[in-house]
């Protein structure tokens, strides 16, 4: 799994997702998968709307949508 969520290269051979490998398009395996973990890395003095947005910035999400797409994720993820 960590493999194919790009956060450790494979050691040998290759991985794709939807047909991109996850070291050379590891942004395009992003925007294909979703992937929560059970125990995120987390800035325990951030609440949840901002540690949301601060890592939706850090995917790229246009801030035009930012607030939108937190808030569908917090109904989503209860």
């Amino acid at each position: 799994m960590r493999i194919l969520t790009c956060f450790m290269p494979p050691s040998e051979g290759t991985a794709e997702v939807s047909g991109y490998d996850v070291l050379k398009r590891p942004m395009e395996v992003k925007k294909r998968i979703g992937y929560l973990p059970e125990t995120p890395p987390l800035y325990p003095e951030m609440e949840v709307k901002e540690y949301l947005t601060f890592v939706g910035k850090l995917k790229g999400i246009p801030s035009a949508d930012l607030a939108r797409r937190v808030q569908e994720v917090i109904e989503r993820c209860a």
